[in-house]
């Protein structure tokens, strides 16, 4: 379905009026944004990437909140419009928003119990999870209708990627994720950097790559964490290339400049030349979650001595989960999982790397517990060329991406946007 929609006429109704003591940072085409729908985002963004930045960036981190959180209200809006456009109240239903819900926990890497602790251990309100889940939705609705039937791909084009799957494994790729900032002017590359010297120093203070990357990259890919797949050099303009050679596995690039965009380059892992097979990992995990944020040492030293006997008790006492849960009450165990290697974050691969098959990891500290992981089993598993499906979606993705970047640009320059705060 192709429907012909204008942006000059954007309207939303008024939301109710927020509590007195919630004050009002943005109107967005009569949408409001209050400081505390900030704060709950920085709480979360925060807790989920592992930091803890100092005072003297919190102004510009609430500040690139407001921004993801207009670009958020205008999606909603228009799928709201589009709703009433065509009689269809139904248009983004309850079940579309728990389905995206249900993407975004899997991606966070914890299971939905685990998930709800995590929220409920930094006083992070649903709400502020079900607001991105329900953007995601209608974004993707709108787009799909309006752009969906209009993108076509030529056998050509699969046939291209298809032959560069195998000219990757013929001579090596990378496996990389970003972060991008575009720019139209001077003015524009000058905020875009000093933006990107921030997310720079909270990435060298430990933060997670990719949950920077959805919150702060404008790139299609920002909602997968940056991921770009497994790429060569060739496809980066000349300075990123550059930085791709130096970068080891594990390593991200300082914030490089291109003749559009400032970006940040994480490389994830390196394919051999001629390499014909992945590595498979089937990992459990153990946690030990805590009632309270583990913001200090001492907080935590209750939960770290319990983790260590947990380890303990694996270790010499049998390997049985049931028993293990049995033995620790309050303790989680999550069903084994078995991931690909190029799918692991760096962190958790960096770790996995450490534990030998059959063993336990040390006691690992989180925001919200205490983890610990259980290497069950690896195995070398053939690298299977893509399906001319996968190829399909994968250039239909870009091809809407690029046409959803360019339609929320225009949203903008039409809508009614007051900034108070």
């Amino acid at each position: 379905m192709v429907l012909l929609v204008g942006v000059g006429n954007t309207t939303e109704v008024p939301s109710p009026p927020p509590p007195t003591e919630a004050r009002i940072i943005a109107v967005v085409n009569g949408g409001i944004i209050t400081e505390t729908d900030i704060e709950a985002r920085l709480s979360l963004l925060i807790a989920s990437s592992g930091t803890h930045p100092p005072q003297e960036m919190l102004p510009q981190m609430r500040r690139a909140i407001l921004q993801t959180l207009i670009e958020e209200h205008l999606k909603i809006q228009e799928a709201r419009r589009i709703a009433r456009l065509i009689k269809r109240p139904n248009y983004i239903s309850e079940a579309d928003i728990q389905r995206m819900l249900a993407v975004m926990i899997q991606r966070s890497g914890l299971s939905p119990a685990l998930f709800e602790g995590f929220l409920k251990a930094h006083h992070i309100s649903r709400a502020t999870i079900l607001q991105q889940a329900r953007a995601h939705v209608s974004w993707s609705k709108v787009i799909a209708d309006l752009y969906g039937e209009s993108v076509q791909v030529s056998d050509k084009e699969t046939e291209r990627l298809l032959a560069q799957f195998f000219e990757n494994q013929r001579r090596g790729a990378l496996l990389v994720s970003r972060i991008v900032l575009p720019f139209d002017s001077p003015q524009q590359e000058k905020a875009a950097l000093a933006e990107m010297g921030r997310i720079h120093a909270l990435l060298q203070q430990g933060a997670n790559f990719s949950v920077l990357a959805q919150q702060f990259s404008k790139a299609p890919e920002a909602f997968k964490g940056g991921n770009l797949g497994w790429v060569v050099e060739e496809t980066f303009s000349p300075v990123e290339q550059k930085a791709l050679k130096s970068l080891k596995v594990g390593q991200f690039s300082p914030p490089l400049l291109r003749r559009d965009a400032c970006v940040i380059l994480l490389c994830q892992d390196r394919r051999l030349p001629g390499a014909t097979t992945v590595q498979e990992v089937t990992i459990q995990r153990f946690f030990i979650p805590a009632p309270y944020a583990l913001d200090s040492e001492e907080k935590a030293q209750v939960f770290i001595a319990q983790a260590y006997e947990v380890r303990e008790y694996w270790q010499q006492e049998g390997k049985d989960p049931q028993k293990l849960e049995a033995m620790f009450p309050g303790l989680k165990v999550t069903p084994k999982e078995t991931l690909l290697g190029e799918d692991i974050d760096t962190p958790l691969r960096n770790l996995l790397n450490s534990v030998s098959t059959g063993e336990i990891s040390q006691p690992i500290l989180t925001p919200d517990g205490v983890l610990l992981i259980v290497v069950q089993k690896r195995q070398e598993r053939p690298i299977m060329p893509p399906t001319k499906e996968a190829l399909l979606d994968q250039i239909r993705e870009t091809q809407l991406g690029n046409l959803a970047e360019r339609y929320l640009r225009q949203l903008k320059c039409a809508a009614y946007l007051e900034i108070r705060g």
